[in-house]
């Protein structure tokens, strides 16, 4: 297998004229088939003789080959342009929230990683869904981009995410990334194309006209799949043996395999995006997002229409790299245990309280919210935690000195249930607003997956009691006619939350601003939801 830099750049400039040769050869023949097509309707109606039909003089020919290579030339610069950008649209991928701790673990790691492969131009983006996969694009700008699903940050470690973002990075150092984006950009076209053709297929009812339409389709359906076919076959010549090589680099960056290990076989035990559209984009993936019996295959059958390797066997690799086996995959490596979980859930049940010095006398206990609020607080007043002996100034608590900062730069908002002040604090890695006296938590809609997506255990007896509740309700016949209520202000714009259910299927009642898109729940009822849909997501049995 090539690794030198001169091995891999001829690699690639011959893979990209390959390429560019398919298309010509392609429009080539598309032009050629029309010119023949157009001879077979003069013979049949202007009684051409049929020994002529297949014969096209030289001028025709030169034509041909002129509209060929200008074709071809016109869609590589179209597929080319822009590329990365376009891929990004198709996949619904967005740039990371800096906001959310997942997204700046993310963040952070891509950022480390492009100053250990000396300074690449590499960007992050993750995909918004619960499916576990990742991706890699490049240019010839020599812009990279690692992309990420939110199932993917939810359920892998650091050192596990590290292994795939090395991963990823061995692909857009060797080029790989740069083969996959620009044969996925071309064929990818044709991917569409071919399912807008297999639609009119099954839409066809008109009588009139539809022998001579339903030839033009069939003809277009055979066409497009044969080139649908051929730029498979591409993809699979540069994707079997890149995957095994971008294993072995990225042991080699993070010197981890077990870690590249576990997070194949936790990619391979759960949804990774299969069904949603991506059947043309296979190649640029980490592990094919639908599942195919001939990836698990070997031989020439299997080297030939498969993107990728056997993840079995990828596994074993990276096993025997590590000395290891099996049965250290199945062993938990959850950066969050059981018990933590239910202690940080218990901080923000229990919010931490502070007494403060004022002319000698203890004030308090007093909220974080109500402290950085009182008028005689300044930065060498005396502290001391609730339920603790140690007394410092204002100044040394680096929680308080934070949210005080925060404080500064925007005006906290008001709860709209109990107009407490709203703190800004992180719900399983999502910045949320929280009312520390009412415990309502207040979430903009598009980060409300992303909790939902984060499965983690711990939930207490009285929100699985309410969450069985409200199940029990949401099995039995329901009315679509839910009764709306305008009752609760929004705490960010004023206006008036409208009060309904979460969805028909989940009778959570939930506060909502349609304004600035966000949703208030109440005490427990984020949780509850979190149970529910893990319960039905098969995460909770």
């Amino acid at each position: 297998m090539p690794f030198s830099f001169v091995e891999i750049e001829e690699r690639k400039t011959q893979v990209i004229y390959l390429i560019f040769l398919f298309l010509v050869i392609f429009y080539f023949f598309s032009a050629w088939l029309i010119a023949i097509a157009i001879k077979v309707f003069l013979f049949l109606f202007l009684k051409v003789p049929f020994s002529s039909i297949f014969y096209l003089p030289p001028k025709i020919l030169l034509g041909i080959i002129f509209i060929a290579l200008f074709s071809a030339v016109v869609h590589w610069i179209f597929s080319v342009s822009n590329v990365n950008t376009r891929v990004i649209d198709v996949l619904g991928a967005v740039f990371p929230d800096k906001e959310d701790l997942y997204h700046k673990k993310f963040i952070n790691i891509v950022e480390e990683v492009k100053v250990a492969s000396g300074g690449l131009d590499i960007s992050a983006i993750v995909m918004p869904i619960s499916a576990m996969n990742a991706f890699s694009l490049a240019n010839f700008k020599n812009q990279g981009i690692i992309g990420v699903t939110e199932g993917l940050l939810a359920r892998l470690n650091r050192a596990e995410l590290e292994a795939v973002i090395a991963h990823e990075v061995a692909h857009i150092v060797s080029k790989d990334t740069l083969i996959k984006t620009v044969a996925v950009s071309i064929f990818g076209l044709y991917g569409a194309l071919l399912a807008g053709v297999r639609g009119s297929l099954e839409n066809v009812r008109s009588p009139y006209g539809r022998s001579r339409g339903l030839v033009f389709l069939l003809f277009m359906y055979a066409v497009l799949a044969l080139v649908n076919f051929l730029g498979k076959l591409i993809s699979c010549f540069v994707s079997r043996e890149c995957e095994y090589r971008a294993d072995a680099v990225a042991v080699k960056l993070v010197r981890d395999p077990l870690s590249l290990a576990r997070a194949l076989y936790k990619i391979s035990q759960r949804w990774r995006g299969g069904g949603l559209g991506y059947d043309t984009l296979e190649s640029i993936f980490i592990v094919n997002p639908a599942y195919s019996s001939l990836d698990e295959k070997e031989g020439f059958i299997a080297n030939l229409f498969s993107t990728h390797p056997p993840i079995s066997k990828r596994i074993s690799i990276l096993l025997d790299m590590a000395h290891s086996s099996f049965a250290e995959l199945k062993k938990p490596s959850s950066f969050k245990s059981s018990r933590q979980i239910k202690q940080t859930r218990a901080i923000l049940k229990s919010p931490v309280r502070w007494f403060a010095n004022k002319d000698g006398l203890w004030q308090g206990p007093f909220l974080a919210s109500e402290l950085i609020n009182l008028s005689w607080l300044n930065s060498h007043t005396f502290l001391r935690r609730e339920g603790s002996d140690r007394i410092c100034f204002f100044h040394q608590d680096p929680y308080l000195l934070n949210l005080l900062n925060q404080r500064k730069k925007e005006t906290s908002p008001l709860c709209p249930v109990c107009f407490s002040p709203l703190t800004t604090t992180h719900y399983e890695g999502v910045s949320v607003y929280l009312c520390n006296s009412c415990e309502g938590v207040l979430v903009r809609e598009e980060r409300l997956p992303r909790i939902l997506i984060r499965e983690e255990v711990g939930f207490s007896e009285e929100v699985i009691r309410k969450a069985k509740i409200i199940e029990n309700l949401s099995n039995k016949p329901f009315s679509s006619k839910v009764k709306i209520q305008s009752v609760l202000t929004c705490p960010l714009c004023n206006q008036k939350m409208i009060r309904n259910f979460y969805t028909l299927a989940i009778l959570i009642e939930v506060d909502r601003c349609y304004s600035c898109k966000v949703i208030w729940f109440d005490k427990d009822e984020l949780e509850i939801l979190q149970y529910l849909v893990e319960k039905e997501r098969g995460s909770i049995i």
